[in-house]
């Protein structure tokens, strides 16, 4: 079992009782216990104006960042002449529990996910969940799919898949006079770091006795995939891919207050 103490920050020189701690057992939470014992008047919540919470939902729902919400918000405030007050600018704070609540409000439990993986042990490679949570599941019967037409595969990843934030990535094959590419396995992990790509990488060539190699990889422009790539693959050509292009200009735009520019710079974009 494992203990976790959160402590209050406190609001004046002297340090605050007050504290949570936490039990978890394999990194699942069993227990939480407050101790409300402030040495300081605790800050009352004021709720956001129904139009600013509107605005801030809709920029969370764009992947901005919290500080850049706080920013805009104060921005608009500004250039409004209305007052920076908890009601027009939430603090940076309770805006990133504003975006945790809003991204993760309909996803599956943690406990739900494991259930769904022991569900279809055939496609569990590895399962570490002690430290690190890092699973690979591959597909058993597209294994000599990958031998074959993988030469050219696409990457493609996604986060905040359950409840807490993991890290999902895919690896698909597009089959030869195929429409389209089909997964062949996925890579579960708590980190985005080039060990953990590299680890993936590996328990794909064993499982392929090395007889795959693959040419060509489309991917978005995270550096360390790239860098795994390029340590696993030498000679392997690594190329980003047009939607991860569009998205990631448009992300850019969107966070730096040239959301009304989207429209104008999208075309531009597909033509390059």
């Amino acid at each position: 079992m494992l203990h976790k103490y959160y402590n209050c920050p406190g609001y004046s020189e002297q340090p605050c009782d007050a504290l949570m701690y936490v039990d978890y057992v394999s990194n699942v939470e069993i227990n939480q216990q407050f101790i409300n014992k402030h040495n300081h008047p605790v800050p009352i919540k004021k709720k956001l104006h129904p139009e600013v919470r509107s605005k801030v939902k809709a920029m969370i729902e764009h992947r901005v960042k919290p500080s850049v919400i706080h920013k805009n918000l104060v921005l608009e405030a500004d250039k409004q002449g209305t007052d920076i007050s908890p009601k027009n600018v939430s603090t940076r704070n309770n805006l990133r529990q504003m975006t945790y609540r809003y991204r993760h409000k309909d996803m599956p439990s943690y406990n739900a996910f494991f259930n769904m993986v022991a569900m279809h042990p055939q496609f569990v490679y590895t399962c570490n969940i002690h430290q690190k949570i890092h699973i690979v599941c591959i597909d058993p019967d597209a294994v000599n799919l990958l031998i074959k037409d993988g030469r050219t595969v696409f990457m493609d990843g996604s986060f905040d898949i359950i409840e807490r934030e993991l890290y999902l990535t895919s690896l698909l094959v597009k089959p030869a006079n195929a429409q389209y590419a089909i997964g062949v396995a996925w890579l579960i992990s708590e980190e985005q770091t080039t060990g953990a790509y590299e680890q993936f990488f590996s328990i794909l060539l064993e499982q392929t006795q090395r007889q795959w190699w693959p040419e060509f990889i489309l991917a978005d422009f995270e550096q360390a995939l790239h860098n795994a790539c390029a340590m696993s693959f030498p000679r392997v050509n690594i190329l980003g891919d047009s939607f991860h292009f569009m998205y990631d200009n448009q992300k850019f735009l969107r966070q730096h207050n040239g959301t009304e520019l989207v429209p104008i710079a999208t075309p531009l974009l597909q033509d390059l």
